[in-house]
Parts: structure tokens; sequence; C-alpha cells
């Protein structure tokens, strides 16, 4: 009885909260601007997205973007790191960093009165680090040795994937070779933080912050002009590779998508997705979606499910295989069968708008996520996504699944004794 009352009151009280709506902004230097602005948190969310991914990466700087990643937090220009830690911890916040093939997101949460603060130390930390050789020395490499040597054999079979598909550009991994890690130097560093991180590249996105503060703190963003490095990312499909001994093996399998600036394309392959199947609802529950189906009959420890990668220029969907190392195989001819013969119907279509519906909806409590997700639609300049959920019908489904059809690409890990080559399959 008592909670449901506390219920009733906490409905009234959420029902006065005002409402807010998405801003966006142009500055005079070329700098977009992004805000959503929130009566409901304690807590401002700010972030600085910047096209400096991998697949801005040379032969010669591979692993580059990763070298930076692991750098924040480490002296900038105008304070040491040591400077930098107790600051944020002073003020109640916290730094984030987060990297993918396109982008790297810094993120700052901190109490909404100082935000002020929190933008000079974050805008310190985007455009001025030092990448100091004692720094990189002593603690940079051996956290990009960890972060390599730790990497999941899912991991490892979704870079191999990536690396088989396009090769250079969306092919470099998010994480430095082995030969590489130690041969990032300052002046490597440097370069490559400059050519990519510049106004033109760059997006600033808040969360519980008003945009016309917004406007006011991106306005002193200490970024260089330039266009920077550009790389177009062409898929050549093939397979990759790593075998190795054990008991078990993980297979993924894709084909090219689209690009992640197509906003209707892009929403059907991420219920394409959901059709395929995410794995179990419920813990030892049974494998759900086409693949699921797909594999029922088959004796023995196994997961598939669907992935979908959209970045600027393209991306993947697909299926990826866990399984005991002697049913590899199977569970793979299996797959690649309900991948090719692909028919999507109106009921599995309504399951799929439900389910990536309330993925979303639940991603939106996250505000780290909500200020990445503002400042990608800003750079790829595309509207919110959910609203474009229910024009997708069966026919669009059905036409993003004929790309099954064409040519695909494969990364493997472990033991793989008896998976056959992609050709044979």
């Amino acid at each position: 009885m008592a909670r449901r009352q506390m219920a009733s009151v906490a409905s009234q009280a959420q029902a006065t909260v005002a409402s807010h709506k998405v801003e966006n902004s142009l500055l005079p230097s070329g700098l977009r601007v992004t805000s959503l602005d929130s009566d409901s948190v304690a807590v401002a969310t700010l972030g600085v997205l910047v096209k400096s991914g991998s697949c801005y990466e040379t032969y010669d700087t591979l692993g580059a973007s990763h070298a930076i990643r692991a750098s924040v937090g480490m002296s900038n220009r105008n304070a040491s790191s040591f400077a930098l830690v107790k600051n944020l911890q002073q003020m109640g916040g916290q730094l984030n960093v987060v990297g993918s093939r396109d982008f790297l997101f810094y993120s700052m949460s901190v109490p909404r009165n100082v935000v002020g603060d929190a933008f000079d130390i974050l805008n310190e930390v985007v455009t001025s680090p030092l990448y100091n050789a004692w720094e990189l020395t002593d603690n940079v490499y051996n956290r990009m040795q960890r972060e390599v040597s730790s990497v999941e054999m899912s991991t490892q079979a979704i870079e191999l994937l990536h690396k088989a598909a396009f090769r250079h550009g969306l092919g470099n991994s998010l994480y430095s070779p082995d030969y590489m890690i130690g041969k990032h130097k300052t002046g490597m560093l440097q370069a490559f933080h400059d050519k990519t991180h510049t106004v033109t590249r760059s997006v600033v996105a808040g969360h519980g912050i008003d945009h016309m503060t917004m406007n006011r703190l991106s306005s002193t963003l200490h970024l260089d002009k330039g266009h920077g490095p550009t790389q177009v990312s062409k898929y050549f499909g093939g397979e990759i590779r790593h075998q190795d001994v054990g008991k078990h093996a993980v297979v993924t399998i894709g084909a090219e998508s689209c690009s992640a600036a197509n906003a209707k394309e892009s929403v059907a392959f991420m219920l394409l997705k959901h059709v395929l199947g995410t794995g179990t609802n419920i813990k030892r529950g049974s494998l759900n979606g086409k693949l699921g189906k797909a594999v029922a009959n088959i004796e023995g420890q196994k997961a598939v499910g669907g992935f979908n990668f959209a970045y600027q220029d393209t991306g993947l969907v697909g299926a990826m295989i866990m399984c005991e190392a002697p049913l590899v195989g199977n569970v793979t001819s299996q797959v690649l069968a309900a991948l090719r013969g692909l028919n999507v119907s109106n009921e599995e279509l309504s399951a799929a708008k439900k389910a990536l519906l309330l993925e979303m909806s639940e991603s939106h409590m996250n505000a780290e996520a909500v200020t990445e997700t503002l400042a990608t639609r800003a750079m790829l300049g595309v509207d919110a996504l959910s609203n474009v959920v229910n024009t997708i019908t069966t026919a669009d489904l059905n036409a993003a699944a004929k790309k099954f059809t064409g040519k695909l690409s494969m990364g493997a890990v472990g033991n793989l004794a008896t998976l056959p080559y992609l050709d044979d399959l």
C-alpha cells in the first residue's frame, strides 16, 4: 500500500517537470553545438565528439587513435595529470573517453552549478594534450598493452571481420597492433591530434544544460580550423582467421549495409538485427529470432545473434556465432543458410519495432549515452531515429535482407578445425 501511495506521489511530481527539445546551432567558427536541457537532472553532461577514430590512421600511424584514447587524463598545457584528477575530484566530476572507428567522444559529468569550470577542464583535455615522453612510457604504453591482451574472443572476431571487409580505413582496428605499442612517440601523436582535432571535425554536446550556456562555453573551445584527413572506405569482402587451440570458436559473418547518415536504411538494418535475434532474453533461456530457430536442433553449447555497425561511409550487418569447436562448421552452415534465405514477416517486423523502441528508450536513461547520441546525430545531420521506426515496412526489411545474397565477409577466432572456408560454405 505504501509503495502504491509513493508511486502516485512520484507520478504527480513528474508531471510538473517541464519538457525540453533538442536545440542545434552553428557557431561563426564552424563549430556545431547541440544540447538537450532537463529540469529533472542534478548532474550535467558535457561532450565533445571529434572525427579522430582509427579509420583515419595510416600504415605508419596504426594505433594512434588508441594511444590518444589511453592518454586522456595525462598532462595538458595548463595542468599536470595530478592537478587534473584533484580538480575533478574537488568538483565531483567524472571524465571519460570512448572511441569508435569514426570518432573519439570525450565526456564529463559534473553537478550543474560547476558546468563553467568543468568545461574549462574538458577544453584543455581535448585541445591541449602534451603527450610527454615519460608519461607515455610509464603509463600509456602499459595501459595499451593491458587492453590489447585482455580483448575477448568475440571482440577479436569483430575486429577481424572489419579487416576482411574493408582492409583499410574502417578495417583498421580499434586497438593498436602489438608491434606498434611503444612506437607512438610524442611527435606522432601530436601530429595526428592536430590533423584530426579541428573545429569543422567536431561537435560539442550537452545534456542538462541550456542551449545559450552551451553556445557560450563552446565558443571558447581552442581548436584550429582545417578539414583534416579524409578516408573513404570501400567494401571488399573476404575472410580472416585466427586459429588457436581450445574448446570454443567465435565466427562473425557480415554483409555491407549502409551509411549511418541514411536514416531510413539505418533503421531498417537496426530492425533486421532484432529479426535475426539478440541472444536470450532470460538467464538460461532459449535463443530468439531467425538465427535461434535455425540452430535450435543442433545439440551442444551454442549462441547466435545479429549485429549491426553503422559508420559515416557504410556499415556491416550480420551474425555472430559462439559455440563448442566441434559444432562450429554445422552451426555456421545453418546460420549462413538462414541469412541467404531470410524473409521477414509482418509479425516479425512488429516485434522488432517494439524491441528497438524499448532499446532506444532504455538508452535515454544514461545521460552520457544521450549526449553521445546528440553529438553523433549533429555530426551526421540526421534527426531522431525513433521517429523513423514506424515508417519502415516489411518491403524495406526484405530489401535490406537481400544484402546477404551478395559478397560476404567472415572473421573467425579459436579452434576452427571443423569450420569450412567462406567460399566452401
